[in-house]
């Protein structure tokens, strides 16, 4: 129950109310978007930079002057889908972030 205390009082604000957390124990949590006409693309679909923005980031990518790297693969490419993969690593070696996608 701390951890769900900890996480309700800190790092969920960037939505706002839209986000409920739901659950969370150290080492994981489980929240819910509500999604609203802000969090969609022209298309009305949810919009990509909405997800990205809720990734939790590993290390920082660094400061002005370092250089982020980024290694991405395409892991399937079938006849209508690709499914690809992409980690980042800052000038300290270590991986700032990485995330997959399905298109």
């Amino acid at each position: 129950m701390a951890a769900l205390r900890f996480v309700r009082s800190s790092s969920f604000r960037l939505f706002g109310e839209n986000i409920r957390v739901t659950a969370a124990e150290p080492g994981r949590v489980e929240f819910e978007l509500d999604v609203k006409k802000e969090h969609t693309n022209r298309l009305n679909i949810m919009h990509g930079g909405t997800i990205a923005s809720m990734v939790t980031y590993l290390n920082s990518g660094g400061q002005v002057g370092d250089v982020l790297k980024a290694v991405v693969n395409c892991d399937k490419f079938g006849k209508t889908l690709a499914y690809t993969s992409i980690q980042f690593t800052n000038s300290k070696g270590e991986i700032a972030a990485r995330g997959s996608h399905t298109k």
